[in-house]
């Protein structure tokens, strides 16, 4: 309903404006353009865009005055930044917007001309510069003023966040979401107040504060509900989730879990949750790890996997896999995971390589920028001693020498500290890079070790694992003591008839010695009498005895082997069972055998 009547609103004043072109000359009709696109700008950015794109621009950059084109590129360059269209335009809006809002404009216009050339820094790939920017940008602001800029502060400070996010400088980061959340609370923002301290969880995760991010978890959801704000409460638990199951405290971490999955409302009628949210699954699959249920683990690393988060869903299937002995899906996933992990290496060291570049390239350009204007400034210089020689006596041009002397030694101070100042940030950056390119390789290398530990439980299991003579295990049936001790109930050396230990211990032997015998009988949905007929049949008890032993009548007896013959080998004869079961399982090959167990 809001963005209808921003749409609404937008054309109104859209009309507005074209009859205020129609009814004047250039300057009046530019200005017009620009007071709509400025009315709509925090609506409808998208009609400002548009609005601002379709002004003429010749006329803006050969007639028009160096205040309206100055406004004309600061309302274009928010437009840009609203809309998330890259910018790069940067020694055009330098030159024209902030260095005429530094001279010409208020507090409010300097810090917004500095916040967009931050931007443009930011979209040109300059972290640096972009720091640096929006950090004059907001001591531009008058924060004791009753008319200050509160929602461009925080935006400023958001802005810095995102930037120290990549640059890995999440004490930074956690410091810009900190006075992002204390504007916002001056704009009466509560969403963004909030957000702002919610925001300062997964760097505080980076930085292993789990007791931190523990106890501001509890405080955040509190806020939220105090607020009204239920689905936004339930949707900042995934980083306490992850702790809770490091922790191994399973029971809290299933009570998030259903919480967050049932009230957040970021999951669809499938239970697929939102693009920008697929790397729950691996805390969703980490939690059935831990409690043992592989299965429903698999399920979610395979998610991930589809979700494109490849790295965490090899690492999770392989420690599945490797949990439950499947030794062939190992083989087949660690040279992916080690392809995957490669590809997390070279990105991350691109990135430093990259974020190194960035602060190198800003440290020359400072320099030769500050060498440049030491250069003009003493052209100017020597152009006013000239004059000053043709114009004024002696002494008055020795008092301007002595005077231009003194400037020279503060200036050629002031750019020796700075330089001081950038060497010294440019050292720090080197140390921080070698530190992290050592755990890097440290991690690289315990990475190689599992690999190495895998594949050596892969020969052991391999080794261990060994085809069976299915005549030999007949044989050592046939002459194990549970069998002895059925014999001993049908020739009556044993009182009575076989327990139900006993009927349970024989079925035990067959699973050891006979799987694949175990496996077809479940197969084929042999009932439990029907097995029983089998297990004698195997340990050479004849039809009738097997009437005594099991208390039936030699029919039913009967009936039962020629069901179990009929249901395993198709053979509707009770007589020709001992032998199909002797042929059948003396015929099943070794690989079979090996696949069974």
């Amino acid at each position: 309903m809001k963005s209808l009547c921003a749409y609404i609103l937008s054309i109104l004043l859209m009309l507005l404006a074209s009859v205020v072109w129609a009814c004047g000359g250039d300057e009046r009709q530019v200005v017009g353009q620009l007071d709509c696109a400025d009315s709509i700008m925090e609506a409808a950015p998208d009609s400002a865009y548009t609005l601002l794109y379709n002004i003429d621009s010749l006329y803006i950059y050969r007639k028009a005055p160096e205040s309206l084109r100055a406004r004309y590129l600061l309302l274009l360059g928010t437009a840009m930044n609203k809309t998330d269209r890259p910018m790069t335009f940067d020694s055009l809006f330098l030159n024209s917007v902030v260095r005429y809002y530094d001279s010409h404009g208020t507090p409010g216009e300097r810090m917004r001309a500095r916040y967009i050339m931050g931007c443009i820094a930011r979209d040109m790939h300059e972290a640096p510069r972009a720091i640096d920017y929006y950090m004059s940008a907001t001591e531009c602001a008058d924060t004791l003023s009753a008319d200050c800029d509160y929602l461009t502060l925080m935006r400023i400070y958001g802005q810095m966040a995102l930037v120290y996010k990549k640059q890995y400088l999440y004490q930074q980061e956690i410091d810009a979401y900190t006075q992002y959340s204390k504007y916002a609370t001056r704009c009466n923002n509560i969403y963004e107040s909030i957000r702002g301290i919610e925001l300062q969880l997964e760097p505080l995760l980076h930085l292993c504060d789990t007791d931190r991010v523990v106890s501001l978890t509890d405080s955040i959801y509190q806020l939220y509900i105090s607020h009204g704000m239920r689905s936004a409460a339930a949707s900042i638990y995934p980083p306490l989730i992850y702790i809770l199951i490091a922790r191994q405290n399973y029971t809290e971490a299933k009570q998030k879990i259903d919480i967050f999955e049932s009230e957040s409302g970021l999951f669809d009628d499938y239970g697929n949750i939102s693009i920008d949210r697929t790397h729950y699954y691996a805390a969703k699959a980490w939690y059935y790890e831990g409690i043992h249920r592989l299965d429903s683990a698999i399920f979610f690393y395979s998610k991930l996997y589809a979700a494109g988060h490849t790295f965490d869903a090899y690492r999770g299937l392989i420690s599945c896999y490797k949990k439950q002995h499947m030794t062939d899906s190992l083989t087949e996933l660690i040279p992916e995971y080690e392809q995957s992990f490669n590809e997390i290496q070279n990105s991350i060291v691109s990135q430093s390589i990259l974020n190194a570049e960035s602060l190198y390239d800003y440290s020359r350009n400072a320099r030769m920028a500050q060498m440049a204007k030491l250069k003009a400034e003493g052209r100017m210089a020597t152009i006013w001693i000239i004059t000053s020689i043709a114009c004024l006596v002696f002494i008055l041009l020795s008092l301007s020498y002595l005077l231009l002397q003194r400037r020279h030694k503060t200036e050629s101070k002031e750019w020796t500290l700075q330089m001081q100042e950038k060497d010294s940030v440019l050292k720090d950056t080197e140390s921080r890079l070698e530190v992290q390119t050592r755990q890097y390789e440290q991690e690289l290398k315990g990475k190689e070790k599992k690999i190495s530990d895998l594949k050596e439980s892969k020969e052991k299991l391999k080794q261990q694992i060994r085809p069976r003579d299915n005549v030999e295990a007949i044989t050592e049936l046939q002459h194990s003591d549970i069998a002895s001790t059925f014999n001993a109930h049908a020739t009556g050396d044993a009182p009575g008839l076989p327990t139900g230990e006993d009927w349970k211990a024989l079925s035990r032997e067959f699973d050891k010695r006979l799987p694949s015998l175990q496996v077809l009988m479940s197969k084929k949905k042999l009932s439990k009498e029907e097995k029983r007929i089998c297990y004698l049949s195997v340990i050479n008890i004849r039809p009738n005895i097997m009437a005594i032993l099991m208390h039936k009548t030699t029919a039913s007896i009967s009936d039962m082997r020629r069901n179990a013959n009929r249901k395993m080998y198709g053979d509707a004869c009770a007589k020709t069972l001992d032998a199909n079961l002797i042929s059948g399982i003396t015929a099943s090959s070794d690989s079979n055998d090996i696949q069974t167990l």
